[in-house]
């Protein structure tokens, strides 16, 4: 099978918004799948995957079976004890077990279907569970748990009197306790052998309905439940239940169909009215960042079912009545900031926090995964004054360098806005970019002015200019390297370096470095140093000297602007024309153009930022060009299955 994520040429569209607030940009991708595109109904209540990769969609008018570019599907004429499927899972076996809205189940065992021979429990199956030991717990809504062995015998039938007349949501199997969602609160069973005894059903959630459970992954005592009433709890297991926290979505009133937690610790909360909500919690379970998916935000999803993320990452989503979704972030994605008056972008900068956006009109900041609410605002501290550059530093301190008032320092943590006093000519210095070197002090590129070397209090140690001898009073970068060195890069005197001892070497005007015009510099893992130049590509640094990397086969990468390393071995480049990348493992190398979504204009040149996160990040014009890490670093891998024969133009036989 070769994996859906190469795939999005068939069965997708993707929605472009009309509107280029940087708030209003979709933040992702999808393919949507519905019954035009073979599902077989677009009303879904589970997903699931294979060994194999193959995404499993039960319906009720059967299962469909999607590979990444195509729908196969499957009714009681195939084998299954039903066509209402209404749960799924894949077992340790490696089997597919599902369920239906009679009670019967189904197995799949890679070849063909069959029905489980077993007693059914006469009533809709909303989960199916494998516990740690190889047991299978089928559930109910409201004809109690079934416990098969692995072999699909039954070993045990409960119905527990706190359950019989409620009506059953959901499960979690918390170590050797099964707690339950209903209708009429949660109710949690302590699980010994064949037998279940009743622990407690939590006062505060007795009268609530609750429509969904889901286990949190680095706390194995503790899970999430969402209510009917568009509420989120997180409670913690144990002698007795403990609510820990509440969660009110601000503006929701939909109830809450399911709860999944990802890998980077986001709830993705699917409602029955208002599409899809991601949610970041701090500490103290406080919505910091919120992304609403949903018909108004443009993607066309409104009643969510069933939620599933596949083993690449991908959100899958089952909607009731608008088939299934495919949704993975944006590969490349443009953020404008005409519609707030912005002319220019000149520098972007990750903090503890929030991204920080140096402007013509001042510096904004941006969570970059939040809802027009939350996601930008202005920061109103500063004087009215174009920013231009900025710097995360040490302790916190984001650095920023201001157009005609100076620069300053800003602490995240204390909220404090500080003004650093250097001046020349009693006058405040304009700082082209910064940086520090491994004894904490910073390094500041003035525009015309040369170069400061500041200490941790802000006192100035050197200051590097043409009147004492220095490479140049406009320095475009600034690498203090591993070793004690600094490195120096000008338009027009080219490349320099500074030794611990002191002692300047002006490289390209004594004939060693061949290129005068260096907009870049920045170092790799093994401490080799990489110069980005304006017209003669790009070179690298060992010990040994310096040696030119191959330009891309169309030579767009002549003039770079920008050069820097992610945490793949990637080294990303910023040219006229667009962006490329080499991958120093594998000798790869792609460009990236406005075949692949960048803006179809020369603005590219510009300095290249790699967040936390490995996302690719550059400025330009009055937008913002982000290159999504997950999509950006996956190698291409094909895999092939089998899945069918034909012989003499007789029928297909599937086969493992």
């Amino acid at each position: 099978m070769i994996p859906r994520s190469y795939h999005f040429f068939i069965l997708f569209f993707l929605f472009i918004l009309s509107k280029n607030s940087l708030a209003q940009q979709l933040t992702y991708d999808y393919i949507q799948l519905k019954e035009e595109s073979g599902l077989a109904q677009d009303f879904v209540y589970s997903i699931a995957e294979d060994k194999k990769g193959f995404i499993w969609i039960s319906t009720g008018k059967g299962l469909s079976r999607y590979d990444g570019r195509s729908l196969d599907s499957f009714t009681k004429e195939n084998g299954l004890s039903d066509n209402f499927v209404t749960a799924s899972v894949l077992l340790s076996s490696g089997e597919m077990l599902f369920g239906h809205s009679t009670g019967k189940i189904s197995t799949h065992n890679g070849v063909f279907f069959e029905s489980v021979a077993i007693d059914t429990l006469k009533s809709e199956i909303i989960s199916i569970t494998e516990d740690e030991r190889g047991n299978i717990w089928c559930v109910s809504k409201s004809g109690g748990l079934l416990l098969l062995n692995s072999d699909m015998s039954i070993k045990s039938l409960f119905f527990p009197g706190e359950l019989q007349g409620k009506i059953v949501n959901d499960i979690v199997l918390q170590s050797s306790q099964l707690i339950v969602a209903t209708n009429e609160g949660l109710y949690t069973f302590q699980i010994s052998g064949t037998e279940l005894f009743f622990v407690d059903s939590p006062d505060g959630l007795r009268t609530k309905e609750l429509t969904s459970l889901e286990r949190i992954q680095n706390d194995s005592s503790s899970y999430w439940i969402g209510s009917a009433e568009g509420e989120i709890f997180r409670a913690k297991s144990g002698l007795s239940t403990k609510i820990v926290a509440r969660i009110v979505i601000p503006g929701l009133e939909s109830a809450i169909q399911t709860i999944v937690e990802n890998s980077d610790n986001s709830l993705w909360i699917g409602t029955l009215q208002h599409g899809i909500y991601q949610l970041r919690l701090n500490k103290d379970f406080n919505i910091i960042e919120s992304v609403v998916l949903n018909e108004e935000n443009g993607y066309p999803v409104r009643e969510i079912k069933t939620i599933f993320i596949d083993s690449q990452k991908h959100i899958w989503i089952g909607t009731l009545g608008n088939g299934v979704m495919d949704i993975y972030p944006k590969y490349i994605q443009y953020v404008s900031l005409k519609e707030l008056n912005v002319e220019k972008v000149y520098d972007i900068e990750e903090g503890a926090h929030h991204y920080y956006i140096a402007t013509n009109i001042g510096m904004f900041k941006w969570a970059s995964d939040s809802t027009k609410k939350n996601g930008l605002s202005k920061f109103n501290q500063l004087p009215a004054d174009p920013v231009i550059s900025l710097f995360h530093g040490a302790d916190d301190l984001l650095w920023i360098g201001t157009e005609n008032n100076g620069i300053y320092t800003y602490s995240e943590t204390n909220n404090q806005l500080k003004k650093v006093g250097l001046e020349l000519d009693k006058k405040p210095v304009r700082a082209r970019f910064f940086t520090q070197d491994i004894q904490g002090n910073t390094w500041i590129s003035t525009i015309g002015q040369g170069v400061f070397k500041l200490n941790k209090n802000d006192a100035v140690l050197s200051h590097l200019s043409t009147e004492v001898g220095f490479i140049h009073n406009d320095i475009f970068a600034i690498h203090p390297d591993k070793k004690g060195r600094v490195w120096f890069g000008s338009q027009g005197a080219g490349l320099a370096r500074l030794d611990p001892d002191s002692s300047m070497h002006l490289l390209s005007q004594e004939g060693i470095f061949p290129s005068h015009d260096v907009n870049d510099i920045t170092e790799d893992a093994e401490g080799n140093i990489w110069i980005a130049t304006d017209g003669q590509g790009y070179f690298k640094f060992s010990e040994t000297g310096f040696e030119k990397v191959s330009e891309s086969k169309d030579g767009l990468t002549a003039f770079i602007a920008g050069i820097a390393f992610n945490k793949q071995s990637r080294i990303w480049l910023a040219y006229r024309k667009g962006i490329s990348y080499l991958d120093l493992r594998t000798g790869k190398q792609r460009d990236f153009t406005i075949k692949d979504g960048l803006q179809n204009n020369q603005s590219y040149g510009s300095k290249i930022m790699v967040d936390s996160k490995d996302n690719v990040l550059i400025c330009h014009e009055s937008g913002i060009t982000i290159l999504n890490a997950l999509k950006a670093n996956s190698e291409l891998i094909l895999k092939t299955y089998l899945t069918g024969v034909r012989i003499s133009f007789e029928q297909s036989v599937e086969v493992a």
